[in-house]
């Protein structure tokens, strides 16, 4: 299987005074992926899946108000994950119409 694209239903914040985790949930509330926003100068842990099966996403701080603007304004929202590609994965949005007014 070269990727996998699972659907974020619901997510979970906690900010602490380093950073940020958000918990992302598939469409029976368990959680899938955790993605980890650090400190800028921080160098960022490669994304990966562990040895549990759960998704690992690292982000810089200057990227968190984009992940959680994209968590509470669109749907549907998907991780996608490429396994043969050294961590490859991003959150995204489905194609939308140019000009939708959001």
């Amino acid at each position: 299987m070269p990727y996998t694209t699972i659907e974020v239903i619901s997510y979970h914040l906690a900010v602490f005074s380093q950073g940020a985790t958000i918990a992302l949930c598939d469409a029976k509330g368990a959680t899938f992926a955790t993605a980890y926003v650090r400190p800028e100068a921080e160098t960022l842990t490669e994304n990966h899946q562990d040895g549990t099966g759960m998704y690992r996403l690292y982000y810089h701080h200057s990227s968190l108000a984009a992940l959680v603007d994209m968590l509470r304004n669109e749907r549907p929202v998907y991780l996608h994950y490429w396994f043969e590609g050294g961590g490859n994965c991003h959150l995204a949005t489905s194609l939308e119409p140019v000009g939708e007014a959001e």
